[in-house]
């Protein structure tokens, strides 16, 4: 048996990729490059890994410091890095991790005597949230030149493969698709830490919704609550619980406050074991204009809830119904294998109660689907059932198989 492949991970600023290190560093002759000291939900994890990580160790700067350091200080200290560990294979998993290795990869002509296999997992189309100024055109360019001298790209969804092959300007890196893990066994393990009493005393006897996501453009949280305005209006009790936060906390307290929506909506910030709140959950609901591929809907049907979401890009429907043909276009509300798929929502920051600026189409469709959702108790049921189907395709074991599988065709 040939030895393993000695792999360099550049991880940026690692924030909640729990599962998908443990699948990384099962693959063995791993080290990992940290900007910062990683942050990761590992420590509710009783089997911690050792990883080997090595951290830069960056502190906050300035904008001229912060523009030196991305473009030369950083990549420069990463690539002597990896010039003095010798890899096989240098990945980058992060946006601001991808544009370091680009460079690293152009500085690796002057600075090493070997050639390494370059790649980047791409995890979702930054363009989308940066549309405009300095940063949008490097993310650009970065998309249309950089990427293509790359040895592979790697992305979650073959939405997104084909999203990052039409923006490519030159080059030709072999493309595969990986979806994220999911660690069910530790998952459910966490599902059984208690919840505040308080909260729990909201939401007994009443319907229980569940979203997580940060509070921010991305995630379109204002047309969740203008729907669920139009859901109570419609006679139907229920409590929201919002997991994370984010810029738009406070905007988001005052728009509830004056729909009179501020009792049935509960904001527990960020957490580190989110499935505590989940397995409350009767349904558990997504609002994103753009998603790499969504950890909130796997992490739902890890502990088998139904969930419903728009079909931002990328990979929604490859989630909710992964054997259909992708480029199948699909009649709005699709009740998928695996959950409920409505029409994308609209960018605009609507900030008004649905009785003075009625429901858009897109968010009318989502509230008459959810609607469906709630009063058909074989629907949910259904959906339960299935749940757990679909996770069992992402499970630890079956990951590892798919990444060491990966890494040996590189």
């Amino acid at each position: 048996m040939s030895e393993p492949k000695k792999i360099v991970y550049l991880l940026g600023e690692v924030w909640d990729y729990a599962a998908i290190l443990r699948v990384f560093n099962s693959y063995g002759n791993t080290t990992f490059i940290s900007f910062q000291n990683p942050k990761t939900r590992e420590e509710q994890d009783d089997r911690i890994p050792s990883y080997n990580i090595v951290s830069l160790e960056e502190k906050s700067v300035g904008v001229l410091l912060k523009l030196l350091r991305v473009f030369f200080v950083r990549p420069i200290r990463v690539a002597h890095m990896v010039k003095k560990l010798k890899p096989d294979v240098v990945m980058s998993f992060h946006d601001d991790a991808n544009m370091t290795l680009c460079l690293v990869r152009l500085y690796s002509l002057f600075l090493f005597r070997y050639r390494p296999t370059f790649g980047v997992w791409v995890r979702n189309n930054p363009l989308l949230e940066h549309r405009h100024g300095l940063r949008a055109k490097v993310i650009f360019f970065a998309y249309t030149f950089l990427f293509g001298s790359m040895d592979y790209i790697i992305t979650q969804t073959k939405e997104n493969s084909a999203t990052v092959k039409a923006l490519l300007k030159r080059g030709a890196p072999r493309f595969f698709e990986f979806e994220n893990p999911i660690d069910t066994e530790i998952n459910n393990k966490l599902s059984c830490e208690s919840i505040q009493e308080e909260l729990e005393k909201k939401i007994q006897g009443k319907l229980c919704l569940v979203t997580l996501g940060r509070l921010t453009l991305q995630k379109g949280q204002w047309h969740l609550f203008r729907i669920l305005k139009w859901i109570r209006e419609n006679g139907i009790n229920y409590h929201l619980i919002v997991v994370n936060d984010g810029d738009m906390l406070q905007t988001y307290q005052v728009f509830l406050r004056e729909m009179g929506m501020e009792d049935v909506v509960t904001f527990v910030g960020f957490q580190k074991n989110p499935y505590k709140f989940f397995i409350k959950a009767d349904i558990v609901l997504s609002t994103s204009l753009w998603e790499g591929f969504s950890n909130t809907l796997i992490e739902g049907l890890s502990l088998g809830k139904p969930i419903i979401t728009s079909d931002c890009p990328f990979g929604m429907k490859e989630i909710v119904d992964p054997n259909r043909d992708q480029g199948e276009s699909v009649t709005y509300p699709h009740f998928a294998p695996y959950g409920i798929l409505c029409p994308p929502l609209e960018r605009e920051v609507v900030l008004i109660d649905p009785g003075k600026a009625p429901l858009s189409e897109s968010e009318m469709v989502y509230a008459l689907a959810l609607k469906r959702l709630i009063l058909e108790k074989d629907l949910r049921d259904g959906y339960k059932a299935r749940s757990k189907e679909r996770v069992k395709l992402l499970d630890m074991e079956s990951s590892k198989l798919r990444y060491k599988n990966l890494v040996d065709a590189l």
